[in-house]
């Protein structure tokens, strides 16, 4: 049974709250957490899930760049998505290479509810749970309730 773990807000010991940063001046803004999974293994047995990011209500996720810090050292993939609505953006991304990055283009996805940006473990190339790795996960929004004043 898949278990769910939240790496954005305190709940899992050694992991730190990611700040949320933000300048929402223009509408346009990022996300970004650091996940390491030495803190809590997702296990690919179990469809383990971390949530990485948050997602406000009425924001619009524009792509989401992982950046991988500490790679996995039993050649993980991981898929990225957002759990509760089904939408799956970047399916068996290896984490296996130190520096790699891994930029997800998505097609403009609105999240009408406050929801999270998730990273999923992947057994395309055999079962691998995430223990090791250290990911960098960040993520470009618009505020679709932001306004510009006309000049």
């Amino acid at each position: 049974m898949a278990t769910t773990y939240n790496f954005t807000d305190g709940s899992i010991a050694g992991q730190p709250i990611p700040h949320d940063t933000q300048n929402k001046g223009f509408g346009i803004y990022t996300r970004r957490n650091v996940l390491d999974f030495t803190n809590q293994t997702l296990l690919d047995t179990a469809l383990d899930v971390a949530q990485a990011i948050k997602a406000d209500a009425g924001s619009i996720c524009l792509g989401v760049l992982v950046r991988v810090i500490t790679a996995e050292t039993a050649s993980g993939e991981v898929d990225i998505g957002v759990g509760a609505a089904g939408v799956e953006w970047g399916s068996a991304k290896n984490i296996a290479s130190t520096g790699m990055r891994v930029p997800i283009i998505v097609a403009p996805y609105y999240f009408s509810a406050a929801d999270t940006i998730d990273i999923y473990c992947d057994s395309t190339n055999g079962a691998v749970d995430i223990d090791g790795a250290k990911l960098e996960v960040i993520a470009l929004f618009v505020d679709s309730s932001a306004t510009i004043d006309a000049l």
